[in-house]
Formats: C-alpha cells, sequence, structure tokens
C-alpha cells in the first residue's frame, strides 16, 4: 500500500482507499483515559487499531481472542495505525473467520486490485427513501397470522418419519420450522392463561432498543413440553441408541474374525459393559440435551434471537392447534402409512410414557429467569431496525444527505456495538426486513 503525494490516501494496486478491514488475534491491549488501543496481528504485521471512548461501548476483547475491526489508515511517528469508529469492530466467534479473510483479500487481488485496466469511480445512484413500517398491535398480528396461513408448508408429523430420517440435523428443522408457524399467541386466548411477566435479568435488555411487546418468546421450558417436539427428540434419542448398537456390533463381528477368542471375549465385555453404562441414562436427559444443543446451534447461525419481552404460558401448550405446522399424527407409531414408514414402536414415543416422564420430574418446573427465544423473521426483527435506523440517524444529524439511508451494513454494526444480542444476527436478515419495509 503507498501513499499518494499530498492527498489523504493510499494506493492499494490500482485502487485508492482510506479505509481497510483486517481480521487478526488480539496480542496487547492499551487502555487510558480517552482512548483504547489495540495490538492486532493478521499474519502480515503487528496493527494498532485505537478507539476513542464515546457513549456507545465496543465488545470487550482480551489477548488471544480474534477481531474483525475495520478503521481509517492514518499516520503518526513514521508509522501507520487505525482509528476505528463504533460499530467497526466485533469478536469473531468462529476460528474460520480468519481464514475466509484471508481467502477474500487474495481474490480481490487477483479479480480487483491488479488488473490492468485504470480505476473509474463508480457513479453514485439517488437512492430513494423507503417509508418505515410502523407496527402497531393489530397490524402485527395479523400479519404474522396471514404469514403463517400462507407461507407455513406442513411436515410430515415426526411420528411417521423413517428411521434414517429420525437424526439431530431433522430435529433442528423440525424445532426452526416450529418457531416460524406456530400458532400465534393472543392474550386471552385461553382461559387461566396469562402471559408471563418479563423477568427482571432480562430488564437491563431493555436499553438502548426495546422488544416489540406484540410477540411472544419461547423458551426451553415451553418447547420441551410441545408434544410433537417432545416426541420427536425422544425419537431421535431411540434411533440413534440403534445406530450406535448396529456400529458397534459390526465392529464386534470384524474383530472376532481378525483376533483371537480370548481377545475377542474381552472386547466384547469391555463393549457390552460400555452400552450398558451409556444405555442407563435416562432418555428424557438426553432429549433435553437434544433440544440444548439444537437451541444453542440455532442462535449461533443467527436463526434465533434472544428475546426480552413476554414469554409464552406454559399452560398455553394444551391449548395449541399446530395442525398447519406439522401432518396428520400416525395411529399407531408401529403402523405403515401409504407412501411413508414409520418409526419403530418403543414406549419412549407415546404419549402416555411422556406424561409418565413428567410425572416422574425429568421435566421440571420452569425457572422465572429462563432465557427465551423468538424466530429471526421480517414482522418480528422489523421494529428492531426501525428502532435502529432512528438512533443512527439521530446520531448524524445534520450530515444525513452525506451519509444518506442507513444500509444494512450500517444497521448492523450499529447493532452489534449496541448489545451483544445481536452478534450473531446475520446481514441477509436484515437485507430481507429492508425490502418488505
Amino acid at each position: 500500500m503507498v501513499q499518494q503525494t499530498g492527498f489523504e490516501f493510499y494506493w492499494l494496486g490500482r485502487v485508492p482507499c482510506r479505509t481497510v478491514r483486517i481480521v487478526g488475534i488480539v496480542v496487547g491491549v492499551d487502555k487510558f483515559e480517552d482512548m483504547t488501543r489495540f495490538k492486532v496481528d493478521d499474519g502480515t504485521a503487528v496493527i494498532d487499531c485505537e478507539y476513542q471512548k464515546e457513549e456507545i461501548k465496543i465488545p470487550e476483547a482480551s489477548v488471544g481472542q480474534s477481531i474483525n475491526v475495520k478503521g481509517n489508515i492514518m499516520e503518526r511517528r513514521g508509522s501507520r495505525h487505525l482509528r476505528v469508529e463504533a460499530g467497526d469492530f466485533a469478536l469473531c466467534f468462529s476460528v474460520n473467520e480468519e481464514v475466509k479473510h484471508w481467502n477474500e483479500v487474495i481474490q480481490l487481488h487477483r479479480d480487483f486490485y491488479s488488473l490492468s485496466e485504470p480505476f473509474t469511480i463508480p457513479k453514485i445512484e439517488k437512492e430513494i427513501p423507503k417509508e418505515i413500517l410502523t407496527t402497531q398491535s393489530q397490524s402485527t398480528t395479523s400479519t404474522q397470522s396471514t404469514s403463517n396461513d400462507t407461507n407455513s408448508a406442513r411436515l410430515r408429523h415426526p411420528s411417521r418419519l423413517k428411521l434414517q430420517d429420525l437424526t439431530p440435523v431433522r430435529f433442528r428443522y423440525y424445532l426452526k420450522h416450529y418457531l416460524d408457524f406456530a400458532e400465534p399467541y393472543q392474550s386471552g386466548s385461553c382461559l387461566n392463561c396469562p402471559p408471563n411477566e418479563l423477568p427482571s435479568s432480562r430488564n437491563q435488555y431493555k436499553e438502548p432498543i426495546d422488544c416489540n411487546e406484540h410477540f411472544f418468546g419461547f423458551t426451553l421450558s415451553y418447547l420441551r413440553r410441545v408434544p410433537a417436539l417432545a416426541e420427536m427428540a425422544l425419537a431421535v434419542v431411540h434411533a440413534e441408541r440403534i445406530r450406535r448398537g448396529n456400529g458397534a456390533l459390526t465392529s464386534q463381528g470384524k474383530s472376532q474374525l481378525s483376533l483371537t477368542s480370548s481377545l475377542a471375549s474381552t472386547s466384547s465385555a469391555r463393549s457390552t459393559s460400555q452400552r450398558k453404562s451409556s444405555s442407563s441414562e435416562p432418555s428424557s436427559a438426553k432429549a433435553k440435551r437434544l433440544f440444548i444443543k439444537t437451541i444453542r446451534d440455532l442462535h449461533n447461525e443467527g436463526s434465533i434471537i434472544i428475546w426480552c419481552g413476554r414469554i409464552r404460558p406454559y399452560s398455553h401448550v394444551l391449548h395449541e392447534n399446530n395442525k398447519h405446522c406439522f401432518g396428520r399424527q400416525s395411529q399407531t407409531l408401529g403402523e405403515d402409512a401409504p407412501g411413508s414408514s414409520s418409526i419403530p414402536s418403543y414406549p419412549s414415543t407415546s404419549q402416555s410414557s411422556f406424561r409418565r416422564e413428567e410425572d416422574e420430574g425429568e421435566l421440571t418446573e420452569p425457572e422465572d429467569d429462563e432465557e427465551a427465544y423468538l424466530s429471526v423473521r421480517p414482522e418480528t426483527i422489523a421494529p428492531l431496525i426501525t428502532a435502529a435506523i432512528d438512533k443512527i440517524q439521530a446520531r448524524r444529524q445534520g450530515n444525513r444527505k452525506m451519509y444518506g439511508r442507513p444500509t444494512a451494513e450500517d444497521i448492523l454494526k450499529f447493532l452489534r456495538a449496541t448489545d451483544g444480542r445481536w452478534q450473531n444476527l446475520g446481514i441477509w436478515a436484515i437485507k430481507e426486513t429492508l425490502k418488505k419495509m
């Protein structure tokens, strides 16, 4: 990168630039009264990234963490450093982000920076501002119910799935489908089902952006009480046990052909004892772990967000009608339906067994401060994006003409810098929401 004499920009190949993005590991942190300096090693050198303290705080980064930083190139005392603004600093939650950044840089050098033709300044098209959606309670409820009725495609009921289809990946798909198209809850939709109040431990999230109070979040306790999901989780646990048993028998048969009879008997006894110890754990405990892992995966990939508003009352599960989510349930779990194959019949998937495990204490009483989740959809995050746009424009004040309307990237940076709950929110969700606003 070569500086242009007399100008405040640098040549990156044939392209002039003043702002760069780096991804690297923090090797040092210096904190001052009015500034924080991060020393970032991106594989080429150690670069100082300076951040002037403002009202909006950046995420805390310690030595050894990977970060994604965007800043303006500054020169002082013969060395260069980056001046980072609010919203241009993010923690990396995957070790692959640095490798992906390297690949993007290599591709840009090959396809854009190092071309032979001269660089031409692209024309700036005047952007037509779009009106922001005003979310009222009635319009929000009607929009959600309409989208549920029109866009919902019923999935085959879990009791009709084949054994090879009962996998954790398929269970995650079913859980996300339920979060998308579950029957909307309205206050007073069932008797003795008052919505749970906002837990005091989540009141800290009420600022700077409020959650839309017209939606009701799902907790882990609520999802575990949905009969179709609870039965499918137990079915996946049972199917995984069958697959592990078949694999153990196959490996045991191969070992008996190659080893002596004494070694084979010892291996057989050891494998049998291991299977007994693993099978001694209740299926309900494994099903709960499956729920927890699935929710964690959905949150990490940005498909759900942590919800700070009101949550669905647990008694509402008994009044739900999810026929538009899942197809007709098999009358007998071991009975084959035309064109499909049911899961094998086993006691833990029956409704009576599900109630028995609940009676035995496997489903404990939900905690008051239990975390709630909501599926990422345009109608659910539109109020969040609207509030973010208003706050970004309020900060820019008289410079709106120079900046223009906030882009999806601007909104995502602002949200990630404002609240850690939005760190996993994807740019695709914001772009899709802006198209419908």
